[in-house]
């Protein structure tokens, strides 16, 4: 039986969510094949409790188990203070011990596991990881690294990616799976049971961490960036645009060969564009707003930007202090750098189709841009499915609150590590790569809105405790940042 769906992209696609991978179950792609209703589509599981990475949602409802629903500045920093600090530990390092020596570790194969996945999206992915990451690559990262082998206070598994690529594309750790990358299963897939439709979303890693670092590292636009080692791609964190083309033709170049033996005669390819990632709440403009040309969407329309954007809880005055912001033109230059990928996907796409292999561009970089709150002066243009009017759910692109009543007062699209969709921000996406998909011949149900929304658990079981959070002054949170500096584990 041929497999009707198969993704490939990164932590989007795999279902990541505020800070932790990864929810499946609620990723846009596996909504999407329920649509089709495809019965058999699989992606990689993760045991309940157990996230790689800073799962901050079960932080947060650790610190409503242990303070209630509301806290105070002494409940901090004067009735046991390490209390805090200590409830966050605790969820890291459960995960940590889980993956680094526990039955999440590389080498032990994931129970009831499938040989491979419809799904082999990985968190961390950029374009060129999709033929350079093989299993045996990260065990060998994840084995030189001196921080797996140790308790780390404040601190997750090491090396997530690789321990996460491990899992994704060998999930019963079997060696005869050792050296396939995401492109190398695609091609085993397709000539041994074969694909009808493919959903590639890549790229976004290769420019998102500039938001992280809050500076720009370039790639030098020579070439050479598609023969540099692994590790050693890990310094940069935007493509120069002609490194981006040069790697991107490269994969879809990779795409159609790996598809030269598809059991399936035709094969379209559902791709994804990469959004503006400065209009994330991940980042936190201040300073003077500056207003200008949109520089993203094909129309006369204006653009709220501003003087410096930091990270969403880094607090102002720490942020100037230190310098950790990125300034307006840095953002501008990203954004633009962002446009001129999305030209080049356009471009290609539209040029390296075959008689067997069509290429369908999914626009979700105009989406989030309408749907930006801020960056469109607060009157987002983008039309939601008439679901949410209906049943009155108000959500946009703000960093999430709760309000005195315990209902979702502001965001609701993304989760708590500002970047990653929310459940129904999945659904969004879902929803607009269901409208091409239809397009072009597709037979897919509407979208059950009622079981996204249920499924979305920071709307459904709204985390109260987050308002008092947002409340804490700001010289509180320098003093809470500078604690998990120093990893302090006992205070009392």
């Amino acid at each position: 039986m041929s497999v009707k769906l198969f993704t490939l992209g990164d932590s989007i696609s795999q279902g990541f969510i505020s800070g932790a991978a990864a929810e499946p179950s609620i990723a846009y792609s596996t909504l999407i094949a329920n649509s089709m209703s495809i019965a058999n589509y699989n992606a990689v599981i993760w045991p309940n409790g157990y996230k790689l990475k800073y799962d901050l949602e079960a932080v947060l409802r650790a610190l409503q188990s242990v303070y209630g629903n509301n806290f105070s500045r002494k409940d901090i920093f004067t009735h046991c203070p390490g209390t805090f600090l200590k409830t966050i530990d605790k969820v890291f390092d459960k995960s940590e011990k889980y993956f680094e020596s526990g039955l999440g570790k590389v080498s032990e194969p994931i129970p009831g596991a499938p040989q491979f996945y419809h799904n082999i999206s990985i968190e961390g992915m950029n374009i060129a990881n999709a033929w350079l990451v093989t299993p045996r690559l990260a065990e060998t990262i994840i084995n030189q690294d001196s921080n797996s082998k140790k308790d780390n206070d404040f601190k997750s598994a090491s090396c997530p990616f690789y321990r996460n690529a491990y899992r994704t594309l060998n999930p019963t750790a079997s060696n005869l799976h050792m050296d396939k990358s995401a492109l190398s299963w695609l091609k085993f897939i397709a000539e041994s049971e074969g694909i009808e439709n493919i959903v590639l979303w890549l790229g976004s890693n290769n420019v998102l961490s500039t938001i992280f670092d809050l500076k720009l590292n370039w790639t030098d636009g020579s070439g050479s960036i598609t023969k540099t080692p692994q590790v050693e791609r890990q310094n940069f964190n935007i493509w120069d645009i002609r490194d981006f083309r040069k790697e991107y033709e490269i994969l879809l170049d990779r795409i159609i060969l790996s598809l030269s033996r598809n059991k399936i005669s035709k094969c379209n390819i559902f791709v994804g564009n990469i959004p503006l990632i400065t209009i994330t709440p991940a980042l936190k403009g201040f300073g003077k707003e500056i207003t200008i040309k949109n520089i993203s969407l094909n129309n006369s329309s204006n653009a709220l930007y501003f003087e410096y954007y930091t990270l969403y809880p880094l607090p102002e005055s720490l942020a100037r202090k230190e310098k950790r912001y990125l300034t307006f033109d840095q953002a501008i230059e990203i954004d633009k750098t962002i446009v001129e990928y999305n030209k080049i996907i356009k471009e290609l796409i539209n040029k390296k189709g075959t008689n067997g292999v069509t290429f369908h561009l999914v626009d979700l970089s105009a989406c989030l841009n309408k749907l930006a709150y801020k960056r469109n002066f607060r009157q987002p243009s983008y039309k939601l499915p008439d679901y949410f009017t209906i049943n009155h759910i108000n959500v946009n692109t703000l960093f999430y609150d709760v309000d005195e009543n315990g209902r979702v007062a502001k965001g609701g699209l993304f989760g708590l590590d500002g970047v990653h969709p929310s459940a129904i921000g999945q659904g969004l996406i879902a929803y607009e790569f269901l409208k091409v998909m239809r397009n072009h011949g597709i037979t897919a149900n509407d979208l059950d809105w009622d079981a996204i929304i249920k499924s979305d658990t920071l709307y459904s079981d709204p985390i109260r405790i987050i308002r008092s959070l947002n409340e804490i002054k700001e010289q509180d949170l320098v003093k809470l940042f500078l604690s998990a500096l120093l990893k302090i584990k006992d205070l009392s």
